[in-house]
């Protein structure tokens, strides 16, 4: 990860650690917010949802 250039596609396998945290915006728009173990390092993985409406 350390070389990554921004907006570069990553495939990182790791363990999850936290609850993930769902945050709304709008009626179609989710945030999921999880914390991942990867290795001795604990990142911070947010992916970004649309649902069709």
């Amino acid at each position: 990860m350390a070389t990554a250039v921004d907006g570069e596609k990553l495939t990182v396998k790791g363990t999850v650690v936290a609850d993930p945290v769902i945050a709304r915006f709008g009626p179609h728009k989710v945030r999921v917010t999880v914390r991942l173990q990867v290795d001795r390092t604990v990142i911070l993985v947010s992916f970004f949802l649309t649902s069709p409406g």
